[in-house]
């Protein structure tokens, strides 16, 4: 199974890890990128592991408390959309 990421999840992702090391630590930053791996190998055997979100195709994944993940996926791959920050309000 191919995973890839779009640009804008690998810009939020960034963003995300910039500001978890800015704001808090190296270990929680660790944390952070130690879930979204385990969650990609998780969904490589079960393509269907998070709920849809309120966009058509596509599912979502709580992270943590304060990051989801979008994503869709077909017979060869999952592709990562973007991460999203929970508080922002976004129509996911």
């Amino acid at each position: 199974m191919t995973v890839i990421w779009s640009d804008k999840a690998k810009v939020v992702y960034i963003k995300y890890l910039e500001q978890t090391l800015h704001n808090y630590s190296v270990r929680l930053a660790n944390k952070f990128i130690d879930d979204v791996d385990s969650l990609i190998t998780k969904l490589k055997s079960d393509k269907e592991l998070c709920p849809l979100s309120k966009l058509k195709n596509l599912r979502k994944c709580l992270i943590n408390i304060n990051v989801s993940m979008l994503y869709k996926y077909s017979s060869a791959k999952i592709e990562i959309v973007t991460f999203l920050f929970n508080r922002s309000g976004h129509k996911y």
